[in-house]
């Protein structure tokens, strides 16, 4: 038997008791309540039980900080 693959979505703010989640490139909303209590802005959480996991977590930043640095190197001689 075929182990389901997991889905995972990002914290994406929080506006009063429900919270904002992008997945897949679309908002959803959840009750606040839903989320783990340990979870934060910017956190990637399972979407079938609300919890943060903290290696997808540090992967999307590790992606975020070399896009990052990708935007901030300058190729050749180049000045605008």
């Amino acid at each position: 038997m075929k182990k389901k693959p997991r889905a995972f979505a990002v914290v994406d703010r929080f506006e009063g008791d429900v919270v904002v989640l992008e997945v897949d490139g679309q908002s959803q909303t959840r009750p606040r309540h839903w989320l783990d209590a340990a979870a934060r802005e910017g956190d990637v959480v399972e979407l079938s039980t609300g919890k943060p996991d903290r290696g997808e977590t540090e992967k999307l930043r590790q992606r975020i900080r070399a896009s990052q640095a990708a935007v901030h190197t300058k190729p050749g001689n180049f000045d605008l």
